[in-house]
């Protein structure tokens, strides 16, 4: 049986039967303006993590981890902008033993239009995650899907999307695990409270 790793989240664990598949490629797809970056911080708690940044500085991303994690059993590292996709494999390739494999957000990398390059380049992540027993989690944000996001999504082993819908003055977050390779996907939508912790919302009925 496959080893599964744990996502940081109690409730999302149980969901898809126990955490997600050591060696998966793994989606956070979530509009720019949502708090899904504290489900990112969650995976980051539980092993080691190799974070690559496509937008922001590290010296901006580091702050913000220094501030939201228990632990710093991490690094930083800036894919650039000439060669966003070269400089994301080369960090990857140089990860060793089971860690997570982030990267925020995977936008440029994915409007590069340079089809072939990127195949190649998820191809090369999956195999070395598989090889090392990690976990990759992809973070896609845009109201306007860049132009090699359905590639993303075809080629991911899981997916999730992270839902806000804003009720009066409360904001209230779901989470819906569309896709999972080798498994049953959850078989309902996870409402989540995303504070300083992220947990399950039991005001209200799970939807």
């Amino acid at each position: 049986m496959a080893k599964r790793l744990s996502t940081g989240v109690t409730a999302i664990d149980r969901n898809i039967g126990g955490g997600v598949f050591a060696g998966s490629i793994v989606v956070l797809l979530a509009d720019p303006d949502s708090q899904s970056e504290p489900l990112l911080h969650e995976f980051m708690e539980e092993r080691p993590t190799a974070y690559i940044t496509t937008l922001r500085t590290e010296a901006a991303v580091r702050d913000d981890l220094d501030r939201s994690l228990r632990n710093n059993d991490y690094t930083v590292q800036y894919a650039g902008i000439d060669t966003p996709i070269d400089n994301a494999n080369r960090v990857v390739q140089q990860v060793d033993g089971q860690a997570n494999v982030i990267v925020d957000t995977l936008n440029p990398l994915e409007a590069t239009g340079e089809r072939n390059r990127y195949v190649n380049f998820l191809n090369q992540f999956k195999t070395h995650l598989v090889n090392t027993g990690g976990v990759g989690v992809l973070h896609c944000t845009g109201l306007d899907a860049p132009a090699l996001r359905e590639t993303t999504l075809t080629i991911a082993d899981a997916v999730w999307r992270l839902e806000m819908t804003v009720k009066g003055n409360s904001v209230e977050n779901f989470l819906r695990v569309s896709k999972l390779r080798g498994g049953d996907p959850a078989d309902e939508t996870i409402k989540l409270d995303l504070g300083e912790e992220v947990a399950v919302d039991t005001s209200r009925d799970i939807a």
